[in-house]
């Protein structure tokens, strides 16, 4: 992390977004969204950032959980409990992703980016919930593809392509 600020903010994000959802979705969708999201931001970061640098944290793993809450609130509207809380949660949180995005100057902008549309995907193929049932047959394939491009093309271009080249300066 990039400092303590950014630390506090993860952990802060990491207790509401996983309590909130984990005792509506279970420990095993809320976990591999979780998991997936920061594999797969990690990779991201690794894919199409500076290849010599050293990324560390969870921030892959806390806006998946992120994309997540919102595709929960997004998908489930009508059933959700205080809308107008939420949307001020959604609204507060796309205000800090666009604050650490933009002031966050040493942290991965694409790890956060990465995770964010894997646990985008991923929460619309573990839980369906459209109104549309001609969208609700189609969007998890559509989210089941992007993760599996997300989660097997990017690590196959770092192990193929990025590694092999790595020439770093001590």
């Amino acid at each position: 992390h990039e400092d303590f600020a950014h630390l506090g903010g993860n952990l802060l994000l990491f207790a509401v977004l996983s309590w909130s959802l984990e005792s509506k979705y279970g420990f095993f969708r809320t976990g591999l969204i979780c998991w997936l999201s920061g594999i797969s931001g990690n990779f991201v970061s690794a894919a199409l950032e500076d290849s010599c640098g050293i990324v560390l944290g969870a921030s892959g793993c806390i806006f998946g959980l992120a994309a997540f809450y919102v595709m929960d609130v997004i998908g489930d509207f009508k059933h959700v409990s205080f809308p107008c809380l939420r949307l001020i949660g959604i609204g507060a949180f796309l205000s800090a992703f666009i604050i650490a995005l933009t002031s966050h100057q040493e942290a991965s902008h694409l790890s956060h980016i990465g995770g964010f549309l894997c646990g985008m995907g991923m929460s619309v193929a573990l839980v369906p919930r459209f109104i549309n049932e001609r969208i609700e047959a189609f969007l998890p394939w559509v989210a089941l593809f992007s993760a599996l491009t997300l989660l097997c093309a990017f690590p196959l271009f770092v192990f193929l392509s990025v590694i092999p080249d790595l020439q770093c300066e001590s």
